[in-house]
C-alpha cells in the first residue's frame, strides 16, 4: 500500500467514528431516561394531591367541630329564668295557636307612629288627679292605673308615648308562660325603643298585675324606654331581682281591669317568645279623673 492509500484509509475510518459515535450514544440516552423522569413526576403529583386532599378534609373537620361547639355555647347562653329583658327569644316558625275566646286576629292598620325622639316630652300630669291607661288589645281592654304619686317620671314617660300614638298598632312581641307579656317595641324584635331612655322610679316588690318597664341586664335599675311588661303570672322571678335597697325594673302602675285579657295573650306563649298567633296593642288612651 502506497503512502497516499494509507492516509486516505485513515481519514475514512475517522469520518466513520465521528458520525457513528454521537448517533448511537446520544440517542440511547434520550430514549432510556425519559420514562424514568415521567414516572418520578407522576409520583410527586400523586403525593401532592393526596396531601392537598388530606389537608382540606382535616380543615373541614376542624371547622365543623368548632361550629358545633359554638352552637352549643350559644344555646347555653339562653337563660329562661331571667327576668324580662328587652330581647326576645324565637318562637316556633309557622306554629299558630287558635285564639282564645274574645280575641281577634285583625291586624291594625297603623304600626306605631314611626317617630323617634331625642328626649321624653312633658305629659303635664297633675299629681292631684288620677290617670288610667286604657290599653285596647286584640284580646280586649286592659286598664292600668298610672302610679303618678310614687312614680311621676315613669308615669309621665308612659303617658307621653301613649298620647303621641307611639304604642298604637304595635305587637305584643313576647309572652312567657305564667310570667309576663311584653310590648312597646316599634320594631317588634325586642331591641327597639323611642330613641331615648330615662331612669324612673322602682318599686319595693312586684305583684301579679304589676306593669313595669323592660330593660337589658346591663342597664341601670329603673332604666326605661318604651318596652313594658304586664305581670300575668307568678312574680317570684321579678322579686328575686330585688335587694334591700330596691328592685330592678321601673314601675308604671297596676292593672285594675282586664287582667284576664292580658292572661289570654299570655296563653299564646310558646314558653318564652313571640305569641304563637300575633296579637296587638290596638291603641292606648290616657284618661284622667
Amino acid at each position: 500500500m502506497s503512502d497516499d492509500d494509507a492516509e486516505r484509509s485513515a481519514h475514512e475510518d475517522l469520518a466513520d467514528l465521528e458520525v457513528a459515535q454521537p448517533s448511537g450514544d446520544d440517542s440511547a440516552a434520550s430514549v432510556d431516561t425519559e420514562p424514568a423522569k415521567s414516572s418520578k413526576l407522576a409520583t410527586a403529583r400523586t403525593w401532592a394531591i393526596d396531601l392537598l386532599v388530606g389537608g382540606v378534609i382535616a380543615a373541614l373537620v376542624v371547622v365543623g367541630f368548632n361550629w358545633w361547639n359554638d352552637r352549643d355555647d350559644d344555646s347555653a347562653e339562653v337563660d329562661l329564668s331571667q327576668t324580662p329583658p328587652s330581647f326576645t327569644l324565637p318562637g316556633t316558625p309557622g306554629q299558630t295557636t287558635p285564639l282564645p275566646e274574645g280575641c281577634t286576629a285583625d291586624v291594625p292598620e297603623q304600626q306605631g307612629n314611626g317617630e323617634q325622639y331625642e328626649q321624653v316630652g312633658n305629659a303635664d300630669l297633675d299629681p292631684a288627679k288620677s290617670y288610667t291607661a286604657v290599653i285596647t288589645t286584640s284580646c280586649g281592654v286592659i286598664e292600668v292605673e298610672l302610679d303618678v304619686d310614687n312614680a311621676p317620671i315613669s308615669a309621665n314617660n308612659f303617658a307621653f308615648l301613649a298620647r303621641e300614638g307611639f304604642f298604637d298598632g304595635l305587637s305584643w312581641h313576647r309572652a312567657v308562660s305564667n310570667f309576663v307579656i311584653q310590648g312597646g317595641d316599634p320594631t317588634g324584635t325586642g331591641s327597639g325603643g323611642p330613641g331615648y331612655s330615662v331612669v324612673g322610679e322602682i318599686p319595693d316588690a312586684y305583684e301579679t298585675g304589676t306593669v313595669a318597664w323592660a330593660k337589658t341586664g346591663a342597664d341601670p335599675a329603673g332604666t326605661e324606654g318604651s318596652q313594658f311588661f304586664i305581670t300575668t303570672g307568678d312574680p317570684a322571678a321579678l322579686n328575686a331581682s330585688c335587694t334591700d335597697d330596691a328592685c330592678d325594673y321601673g314601675i308604671v302602675g297596676t292593672v285594675t281591669e282586664g287582667l284576664d285579657n292580658a292572661q289570654k295573650i299570655e296563653s299564646l306563649s310558646p314558653g318564652d317568645g313571640p305569641p304563637t298567633t300575633p296579637v296587638y296593642i290596638v291603641s292606648v288612651v290616657i284618661t284622667e279623673s
